[in-house]
């Protein structure tokens, strides 16, 4: 490998013996290196592949921007997750994360917090994502002595998540993305209603059904339902568990998979307080 271009004195854009570029971390990888330099791979730490929507730019003004010690806390939080997860080899990975990290420690200093809408969301559904999140976290507060809540752990999550679904089958995502839509439908054409898609109430929903769709890929749907509170949502709402009904069938042909009674209840918690809050047409 031979360097292309140099960030600092810890990352460098090289281009390997296949003529493909890679941007590699590494402590004083970069030190003392001019273009054309072959790359001493004792020094690589990290190797980041350039996908093509990958903007070089983006990741030169985040160099420029963030403290080099953020960018390291950002890269030992992704071996941690990979040590869980795998390897997270896309720039757009750690770009992100990194620029999360930056911005949430400069607030965390300022007592500055944003609440997470998702927070009960990635907790029930990812509990492994949001455990190394939660490590991050600690990681982070030891370094910066700083308190960060639970919340922000729920943002790093949902960057683990990301990235995993980046590695993943761009044919599984056009099917996730189809049924998702599709799911919409039954709801819409079931009420008779058009939805405000920025609302929060639609934005969990549609979460709500990624996460599921998730956990039928990873066949990790679990079942803990309360059977009292499952009959009392059934009994409240019976159009909303008409329309689940409808939703049910159309997994259960599609996927082979039905909705046990915990995600029965869920669905038609999210549909009611969809559709509860909406303009009937």
């Amino acid at each position: 490998m031979k360097v292309k271009r140099i960030f600092n004195n810890n990352v460098i854009l090289v281009r390997d013996d296949n003529e493909l570029e890679k941007m590699l971390l590494g402590n004083g990888i970069g030190f003392n290196k001019r273009v054309g330099d072959k790359v001493d791979i004792h020094q690589v730490e990290k190797i980041y592949a350039l996908l093509p929507d990958n903007n070089i730019e983006n990741f030169e003004e985040l160099i420029s921007k963030v403290p080099i010690d953020h960018l390291m806390i950002t890269k030992r939080i992704i071996e941690a997750a990979e040590k869980e997860f795998g390897t997270f080899s896309e720039l757009g990975s750690y770009i992100g994360l990194a620029d999360h990290i930056n911005h949430m420690i400069i607030r965390a200093k300022k007592d500055e917090y944003i609440p997470n809408a998702m927070l009960w969301e990635i907790k029930k559904f990812y509990p492994r994502e949001f455990k190394i999140a939660l490590l991050a976290l600690k990681m982070i507060e030891n370094d910066y002595k700083i308190y960060l809540p639970e919340d922000e752990a729920a943002f790093i999550a949902f960057h683990f998540i990301t990235g995993k679904q980046e590695r993943s089958n761009k044919t599984s995502v056009a099917v996730k993305l189809a049924t998702i839509q599709d799911i919409l439908n039954i709801v819409k054409v079931h009420y008779m209603m058009e939805f405000e898609e920025s609302s929060l109430n639609f934005i969990r929903f549609v979460t709500h059904i990624r996460f599921y769709l998730e956990c039928i890929g990873n066949k990790t749907v679990s079942s803990n339902s309360d059977n009292f509170l499952y009959e009392q949502v059934l009994t409240k709402y019976p159009q909303s568990y008409e329309c689940v009904k409808k939703i049910n069938a159309y997994l259960e042909k599609k996927f082979t998979q039905e909705l046990n009674e915990d995600q029965q209840l869920y669905f038609m918690l999210h549909i009611q307080r969809l559709t509860n809050r909406e303009v009937t047409i």
